[in-house]
C-alpha cells in the first residue's frame, strides 16, 4: 500500500519489477591494470567527471541473453563485446558472451579492437574441480525468519492460521511470502570468491603474484555456495562481509551478475583477462579487467523516478535496479531502504514520521494524517434530484464515452461515474479556465468502480496569473487503476481507494517485486509495456504494480512528478486534506 503525497511520495510497500524478456543498456565503468578506465556507455559522460569519446555508444544485455556492443577507452580506443566483435575467438568458436540467468555468470569474450587478435579479453577461464571457501561472497538470499501465515494440516485437511510453527511440529509448515529476513544468515550466495587480498599500498600487495589486488576480492569465483553463510568481520577491511564455509561451480576468474538474491540490483562484478605474452613474460595487453571498481558496471533495469517530492513509508522501501542517480530529490522517509537513494536529510526531520494509509469511516469518510476525504458529501446532492452537494459543487454524472467536460475546463466540478470508467484512446486534455471568466479550473473525477486509461492525460500548459484559472484534476477511485501500456503521460492526483477488499498476489509473484489481480483492491497498475511514462501529480494507492521494462540511465521506468497544483488550486473536496500536507523542504547539499 502506498501514497504519493502533494509535497511528495508516500508509499506502502513500494517495490519495482524487474522485467524479463527486454533489451537492458550496461552503464558505469571498467578497470584496466595497463589502460585505465573503460567506459560501457556515452551516458557516462557528466562533466566534470567525464570521459570524452564519441557521441553514442554502449554495451547491451540482448533478451536472448547474450552481450554485444562496444566500449570506449581514451588510452586504446573501441573495446567490443561478443557478437560485435569479428574474427574467432581463442577458444575457436566465434565471439559470444552469454549470461547465465540461474547462476548469474557472464561467460565469452570481449576485444580490444586496435590490437586485433592480441586484444582477446576472457570473461573466465575453466571449471576448478573441489570445495572452496567463499571469502567475500555477494548476491545472497538471507534466511527467512518470519512468514506472513502458517499451514497445519491433519486427517480433516489443512488450514491457514497466524500462529507460529512450533519447534518439531507435526504437519505444521510456513506459508510465503516472508516477512522478516536475516540481517547475519544466508540461505546461500551466487557469486563468492576466494583467495582474497588487499593491498595497504602500492608496495604492499597481500596476494599471489598471479593474482590481482582487486580491494573487495580475488583469485577463483564461485556460483554455488550453500553452506553456512552469514556475515563475518574482516579485520583488514574492518568491515561486514558475508562468507561461505563451501563453494561449488568454481573458476579461476570470471564475471557474474546479481541475479539471484531478492534485492540483486544487476551489479557486474569480477575480473576478465587480456594479456600480450612473449616467451614465458606478459609484456602487454590490457592486464586484469576489473568489473565494480568503485565507479561500478551494471545492468539498467527498470527504476522507478520521483521528482520535486518525498517517498514515505510506513513499511519497506526497495527496488531492483542498478546503481543510478537519486531515485526521489527529497528525502525517503521509511524503515527499511534497499537500492534507493534520494537526497540526503537531517535526522531530526525524517524521525517519528507515521502516515497510515486513509481508513474509511461509517462509509462516508476517508481519513488518516494528512485529514479527510468526504467522499458522500462530494457525491450527493443536497436535495432530491439536485445537481450540487453540500459544498456547492455542482454534480455531473459521467456517461459511457466521456471525452471529458465541456471546453474541457473542470470548472469547480465534480464528475461522477457510477462504476467502471475507461478513458478512450484519445485521451484527454485540462485547459486552464479562460482569462476574464468565473470559470474555474480545478475538478475531481470520481469513480466508484475501476479506472482504466487507454490514452494519454496531460495539462495544457498555458500559463495563468489568477491561480483559481489553474488547471487541476484528482482522481478518486474506488476500484483499480490500470493504465495502458501505450499511454506515455498522466495528470492529476491519483487517490486510489479501492472497494476494501484485500489485495491478492498472482500465483508465481516475487515477494518483494508483486503483480496483483485485479479485483478492485486499490491498485495502480502502470500497464506492462516498453514505454516510459511519466505521471505529473501524485499517486495515492493501496498498492503498486510497476510493469514498465523501458530501462535507461537518463529516466525511471515509471516517473513521478510532483508539480503543486493540489495545493495551488485543490480539487473539490480536497481543501481540508491538503492543509495538513508535510512541507516540501529540499535537503540535499
Amino acid at each position: 500500500m502506498g501514497i504519493i503525497a502533494a509535497t511528495g511520495l508516500l508509499f506502502y510497500n513500494f517495490k519495482t519489477l524487474q522485467a524479463q524478456n527486454s533489451d537492458y543498456d550496461l552503464a558505469g565503468w571498467l578497470w584496466s591494470d595497463n589502460y585505465g578506465w573503460i567506459s560501457l556507455s556515452s551516458d557516462n559522460c557528466k562533466l566534470p567527471d567525464c570521459i570524452p569519446g564519441p557521441n553514442d555508444y554502449g554495451v547491451r544485455l540482448n533478451s536472448n541473453n547474450t552481450v554485444s556492443g562496444y566500449a570506449w577507452s581514451n588510452n586504446v580506443g573501441w573495446i567490443c563485446f561478443g557478437e560485435t566483435c569479428s574474427g574467432v575467438a581463442p577458444d575457436g568458436g566465434g565471439p559470444r558472451i552469454v549470461l547465465d540467468d540461474n547462476s548469474g555468470r557472464l561467460s565469452g569474450w570481449a576485444k580490444v579492437v586496435s590490437l586485433a587478435d592480441q586484444g582477446w579479453i576472457s570473461l573466465g577461464s575453466g571449471e576448478v574441480l573441489g570445495e572452496i571457501k567463499g571469502e567475500i561472497c555477494y548476491d545472497c538470499k538471507p534466511v527467512c525468519e518470519d512468514w506472513t501465515a502458517y499451514r497445519r494440516c491433519d486427517g480433516k485437511g489443512c488450514q491457514e492460521s497466524n500462529t507460529k510453527c512450533q519447534a518439531g511440529e507435526i504437519g505444521c509448515t510456513n506459508v510465503e511470502p516472508c516477512v522478516v529476513y536475516s540481517e547475519e544468515k544466508y540461505e546461500r550466495c551466487n557469486t563468492c570468491f576466494s583467495e582474497t587480498f588487499f593491498c595497504n599500498n602500492e608496495n604492499d600487495c597481500r596476494q599471489p603474484p598471479d593474482s590481482d589486488p582487486v580491494v573487495g576480492g580475488s583469485g577463483k569465483i564461485c556460483s554455488d555456495c550453500q553452506l553456512n553463510c552469514h556475515k563475518e568481520f574482516d579485520p583488514l577491511k574492518k568491515n561486514n562481509r558475508i562468507v561461505c564455509d563451501k563453494c561449488f561451480r568454481c573458476r579461476n576468474y570470471g564475471v557474474s551478475s546479481e541475479v539471484l538474491a531478492d534485492f540483486s540490483n544487476g551489479e557486474i562484478l569480477g575480473w576478465g583477462w587480456n594479456g600480450i605474452k612473449e616467451g614465458s613474460n606478459w609484456v602487454g595487453g590490457a592486464g586484469w579487467v576489473h568489473f565494480n571498481t568503485g565507479r561500478g558496471a551494471f545492468i539498467v533495469y527498470p527504476w522507478l523516478e520521483t521528482l520535486y517530492g518525498a517517498i514515505y513509508s510506513s513499511n519497506e522501501v526497495r527496488q531492483r535496479a542498478g546503481l543510478i542517480d537519486n531515485n526521489a530529490t527529497y528525502c525517503i522517509f521509511a524503515k527499511d531502504v534497499i537500492r534507493v537513494s534520494s537526497a540526503r536529510c537531517e535526522e531530526r526531520v525524517i524521525s517519528d514520521v507515521n502516515i497510515n494509509f486513509p481508513s474509511l469511516e461509517a462509509e462516508t469518510n476517508y481519513r488518516n494524517a494528512l485529514g479527510k476525504i468526504d467522499y458522500t458529501g462530494l457525491v450527493t446532492p443536497v436535495v432530491v434530484e439536485g445537481k450540487t452537494n453540500k459544498y456547492g459543487n455542482e454534480i455531473i454524472k459521467i456517461g459511457d464515452g466521456w471525452l471529458g467536460p465541456q471546453g474541457n475546463v473542470l470548472d469547480d466540478k465534480v464528475y461522477y461515474r457510477e462504476g467502471d470508467l475507461t478513458i478512450g484512446s484519445s485521451g484527454l486534455v485540462f485547459n486552464n479556465a479562460p482569462e476574464d471568466s468565473q470559470q474555474k479550473g480545478n475538478g475531481i473525477i470520481v469513480i466508484d468502480g475501476d479506472l482504466r486509461v487507454n490514452g494519454d492525460v496531460s495539462y495544457n500548459g498555458q500559463l495563468t496569473d489568477d491561480l483559481r484559472q489553474l488547471s487541476s484534476v484528482a482522481w478518486l477511485v474506488r476500484g483499480d487503476v490500470i493504465i495502458n501500456g501505450d499511454v506515455k503521460r498522466l495528470a492529476g492526483a491519483f487517490i486510489i481507494m479501492g472497494k476494501g477488499n484485500d489485495c491478492e498476489e498472482l500465483a508465481g509473484s516475487q515477494p518483494d517485486y508483486p503483480h496483483y489481480r485485479q479485483n478492485s483492491c486499490g491498485v495502480f497498475f502502470s500497464g506492462e509495456s516498453d514505454k516510459s511514462l511519466t505521471s505529473l501529480g501524485l499517486i495515492i494507492s493501496r498498492a503498486f504494480d510497476f510493469r514498465r521494462t523501458f530501462a535507461s540511465r537518463k529516466q525511471g521506468a515509471e516517473r513521478i512528478i510532483y508539480d503543486g497544483r493540489l495545493i495551488a488550486n485543490p480539487p473539490p473536496g480536497l481543501e481540508g486534506f491538503v492543509e495538513k500536507l508535510p512541507v516540501i523542504r529540499d535537503f540535499s547539499f
